[in-house]
C-alpha cells in the first residue's frame, strides 16, 4: 500500500486523508520552549492549529506523525 505524503498538511486534513485510506497513525507533538511560553501567555494552547512536520513509518506498520502548533 502506498502511503501519501502529508508533511506540512494541517493535522485535520492529514488525519482525514490517512483515515480514508485505512492507514493507522499516532501523534508525537513537539514544541520549542520559547513558543510554549509565548502561547501560554497568549492563552492559545487549546485553539492553535497543528501541522505535520514529519512522518515516519513504524515497524508495526503504523505511521507516526510529528506535529507542532502553528503560531499566528
Amino acid at each position: 500500500m502506498e502511503i501519501p505524503d502529508v508533511t506540512a498538511y494541517c493535522l485535520e486534513e492529514a488525519g482525514k486523508i490517512l483515515t480514508d485510506k485505512g492507514i493507522k497513525f499516532c501523534l508525537k507533538e513537539t514544541v520549542p520552549p520559547f513558543i510554549s511560553r509565548f502561547m501560554q501567555e497568549k492563552e492559545q494552547l487549546g485553539t492553535a492549529k497543528c501541522r505535520v512536520l514529519k512522518q515516519t513509518r513504524l515497524a508495526d506498520g503504523m505511521l507516526k506523525l510529528t506535529i507542532a502548533k502553528e503560531v499566528t
